[in-house]
């Protein structure tokens, strides 16, 4: 008994057939009857101890699926009839336990996508959440009350709570991911799909959602050179400025709920051919999807979201070094971020900190890359455009010429039927004045041979 290990009612080995024939060698020698697994009632009844004597446990041996013909071959030297009713109702149950377990896991794999799915709504809605009141609390902590107020208190607290939360559902998102890997593999072991990649990925999503204002009024001193003077310029600022600006980094999961609730992501079918053809449906593969399919409307939302999140960006930099409202002006940091957008640059307008000229650079590479892509995509657009038009006048040109040589070939046609005709006709004719020549020829001969023949004995007489 010491080789065999219990699961679910039936003792299996855990060594080759030899231990097994061992271990049954035992259970007789220990007068512990040996029973096949269902077997039938009659054989039930008949193997079953005396009365008054305690009930012996039933035990079967068995192998894997690729040992069956083991068993088989040692339940059968017992006997055939067990042996044989057992060996079908095995494979059945062997069977229908697979096929429960392919359900289970298809059934087990479409909730961990829709959990994910829901867990990523939910990470975006609590992350939007955290930047709005973000731009709350700084707009009103510039005019409406001081970071020593409790409403700044109470909405540094509100952030941190969405904050906290938001990092849950990030870990339980992760965790969905994993298990849907594991699944997705067949593994046992969830450590086997931890690689550094994904630890690394992991820490770093944790570290930038984790980034926010802290409750409390805490300063530094910022120094900076103005931009036509070059004279220095240094102020006390508040350390939210550098926690907040970086809290728009949370936009991503934008892009996360986009590639989860994309129908090329969640439709079985394209994800077949996706996998047939080798590709990978992710972010990126979503977005140039929709570059393709509507670029004016993708271009048209991102422009003005990156022109409004980069002037307020830029609000917020400029707002303790400029002193006569130019730059920290919400509509004059818009102009400034539209004529950078646009790769002008009339210099009127000239951020005086490096936060105010970084989020410039920013918009100016983030833009010249969204335009590269478009005309790109607009280059290959009007190039197979220009191959179909010249496909078409080549057709039509072939047309063309088909229809101007169209009464030609009417014209060849008909005077070929008509000169087939008229030879037809004149091989009839030659053929029946042939007959006529040859039919006249005959009876001349048969007049001729009539006139002279010799006269018959009836007529001489």
């Amino acid at each position: 008994m010491s080789s065999c290990r219990y699961n679910g009612g039936v003792m299996r080995p855990l060594s080759n057939l030899s231990s097994s024939r061992r271990n049954l060698h035992d259970l007789d020698s220990e007068s512990q009857p040996l029973q096949a697994p269902l077997a039938s009632p009659a054989a039930a009844a008949g193997s079953a101890p005396a009365a008054g004597s305690p009930t012996a446990p039933e035990i079967v041996v068995s192998k894997p699926e690729h040992n069956n013909s083991n068993n088989l071959a040692l339940y059968s030297s017992s006997g055939p009839g067990p042996a044989t009713g057992s060996s079908n109702n095995g494979g059945g149950k062997s069977s229908k336990k697979k096929n429960q377990n392919i359900g289970y896991k298809l059934g087990h794999r479409r909730a961990l996508f829709e959990k994910r799915k829901r867990l990523s709504d939910y990470a975006l809605i609590f992350g939007m959440f955290g930047i709005v009141v973000m731009v709350i609390e700084t707009e009103l902590s510039w005019g409406a009350y001081t970071k020593e107020s409790l409403y700044s208190l109470a909405l540094k607290c509100l952030i941190s709570l969405s904050t906290i939360i938001l990092l849950g559902l990030i870990i339980v998102y992760h965790a969905r991911e994993i298990q849907l890997f594991m699944v997705d593999n067949g593994a046992d072991d969830w450590r086997i799909a931890m690689t550094y990649e994904r630890i690394f990925f992991i820490c770093l999503e944790i570290l930038v959602c984790a980034i926010h204002p802290i409750p409390g009024n805490y300063t530094f001193t910022w120094t900076a050179r103005l931009a036509f003077s070059y004279a220095p310029s240094t102020t006390t600022a508040d350390v939210d400025i550098i926690l907040s600006i970086p809290m728009f980094l949370r936009l991503y999961l934008i892009a996360r709920v986009m590639l989860l609730h994309s129908k090329l992501f969640t439709d079985a079918s394209s994800r077949s051919i996706g996998a047939l053809n080798k590709i990978n449906f992710n972010t990126r593969f979503v977005m140039k999807t929709l570059m393709t399919i509507c670029p004016g409307t993708v271009l048209l939302v991102f422009s003005i979201s990156l022109w409004i999140i980069a002037a307020w960006t830029v609000r917020a930099c400029e707002r303790y070094h400029d002193q006569q409202d130019v730059t920290s002006n919400f509509l004059g940091a818009m102009w400034l971020i539209s004529i950078t957008f646009l790769s002008i640059g009339y210099g009127d307008m000239v951020p005086n900190t490096y936060c105010g000229k970084g989020v410039c650079l920013l918009t100016g590479i983030m833009t010249q890359n969204i335009m590269y892509d478009m005309i790109s995509d607009l280059n290959e657009r009007s190039e197979d455009f220009e191959k179909r038009i010249v496909t078409l006048e080549t057709k039509l040109e072939t047309l063309i010429g088909s229809i101007q040589a169209l009464p030609g070939l009417i014209s060849q046609t008909i005077s070929q039927q008509q000169r087939e005709f008229l030879e037809a006709q004149i091989q009839n004719y030659d053929k029946h004045v042939a007959y006529s020549a040859e039919r006249s020829r005959s009876l001349s001969r048969r007049r001729r041979s009539s006139s002279t023949a010799p006269p018959t004995s009836s007529e001489s007489s």
